[in-house]
């Protein structure tokens, strides 16, 4: 997460104007489920294709979706926009996006983004109701998935549980007396529970349950510490099993 948090912080410092979208916004908003990009969308013109190769170039960056791995630092030639981004860089995958599925263009979804504070600054972070509408556009089974969650973080924030930008990744904030607890249940009985805990921190941990537990809201009597190779250890749990 730190290395995908370095290139969102390089686009910003190019100037670059970008919102983030995909499962590193779910990260964001509250979801425990692991993401190993970021997806951003950006308008994609020449001027703003030339800020992205100055803010990515010494990580050399190369187009990943191309037989040959061309050289982003190269291709596409000066003065020529683009659609969409698919980048590999040293410190990771970024995919950049002129639009997306379901919602629009850049100026569509940073209209309606919510401010959330990432690396020391303020960045717009595609709305949560705008990702639930999204990923079920995309609508394949780990979208799916992750729309059950996000769709229980929705609803803790209607009833007035948590509220935005205050832990260390800026998800949903600590609500005071314990740790809430969000179960997502899927018909297979795999569920992804997300423990808010007080304090400034949010600690998440994924779980498998032993039945089709139903969506529902639970308090959650556990300690969890992340480090940062990103693995949990879970104190005081009964069950169910920590995975």
């Amino acid at each position: 997460m730190h290395d995908l948090h370095l290139l969102l912080h390089r686009l910003a410092d190019a100037g670059v104007e970008f919102v983030v979208i995909g499962g590193y916004a779910g990260v964001i908003h509250g979801s425990a489920l692991v993401t190993n990009d970021v997806d951003v969308c950006a308008v994609l013109s020449a001027d703003n294709i030339e800020k992205i190769r100055a803010a990515l170039g010494d990580l050399h960056p190369v187009h990943r979706q191309t037989h040959r791995r061309l050289s982003f630092s190269e291709h596409p030639a000066l003065g020529v926009s683009l659609k969409n981004l698919y980048l590999r860089t040293d410190k990771g995958v970024i995919d950049i996006l002129s639009s997306v599925l379901g919602i629009g263009d850049f100026h569509r979804l940073k209209s309606k983004a919510e401010p959330m504070q990432l690396f020391g600054r303020i960045v717009p972070v595609i709305s949560l109701d705008d990702l639930i509408v999204a990923k079920e556009a995309v609508g394949r089974d780990k979208d799916l998935l992750a729309v059950k969650e996000l769709r229980a973080i929705a609803a803790k924030r209607r009833m007035g549980n948590g509220g935005v930008g205050v832990g260390g990744f800026g998800g949903i904030g600590a609500t005071g007396g314990g740790a809430d607890a969000t179960i997502v249940a899927d018909t297979s009985g795999t569920a992804v529970r997300s423990c808010f805990l007080t304090g400034l921190a949010i600690y998440r941990v994924s779980y498998i349950l032993s039945g089709g537990e139903s969506l529902g809201r639970l308090r959650c009597p556990m300690m969890v510490s992340i480090f940062q190779s990103g693995s949990a250890s879970v104190f005081g749990s009964s069950s169910p099993t920590a995975l």
